[in-house]
């Protein structure tokens, strides 16, 4: 009798784990929907708080690689960088172009890198300027952007990019573990819930 409880109770806490690791997992197929479809719909600002950066990241760049789109990264410490989602090569390559390019017209004699950051963009202000005169569709991530949020000229800057960045498939992130965002943004910005992780992870 002893045999049979444990049997039980081990197939139950088996499928229980199953059932919590496939809502998890479904949660986070909606989470990635909702996303690609705010990206395709031209939304120009979208706010992610989360603690799990690395989680949402992951997810910005499938959903990129799902609609072709190139991502970039930006952090205080290196600037505006082009993530290694999978985007085309050709596109990848004209991108890479124009970010050495930038950094040529600004520094004649800056060595050309597969890997470098978008010249002057890690001041907050200033990498706001840049992504102001982008043309090319993308999706730019913005971490831990809430430690800026207090200057004017951040919150005037991103809504100049928000107000641009609405003509067409371009998309600022912020990822954030808690972020508060001034009324000037409010009709620019959507906000991505992202699923809280499943017993599993938080063991």
């Amino acid at each position: 009798m002893e045999y049979r409880l444990n049997y039980f109770t081990v197939v139950s806490c088996d499928w229980s784990n199953q059932s919590n690791q496939t809502t998890d997992q479904t949660h986070m197929a909606d989470a990635l929907e909702r996303l690609k479809i705010l990206i395709n719909s031209s939304t120009p600002i979208v706010v992610m708080e989360t603690v799990e950066e690395m989680r949402a990241v992951s997810l910005v760049r499938t959903a990129c690689a799902d609609l072709n789109m190139a991502v970039f990264e930006w952090s205080i410490a290196d600037g505006l960088v082009r993530s290694g989602s999978n985007v085309p090569g050709i596109l990848g390559a004209d991108l890479q172009m124009r970010i050495n390019a930038a950094r040529h017209a600004a520094n004649p004699d800056a060595p050309e890198s597969g890997k470098a950051a978008v010249y002057n963009t890690q001041d907050p202000v200033q990498a706001l300027a840049n992504l102001e005169t982008m043309t090319l569709e993308a999706v730019f991530v913005l971490k831990d952007f809430h430690r800026h949020m207090d200057s004017p000229v951040i919150v005037r800057r991103l809504r100049d990019v928000g107000q641009k960045f609405s003509a067409n498939r371009r998309t600022l992130i912020l990822t954030a573990p808690s972020i508060a965002m001034p009324p000037e943004l409010t009709s620019l910005i959507e906000y991505l819930e992202l699923p809280l992780p499943n017993q599993q992870r938080l063991l």
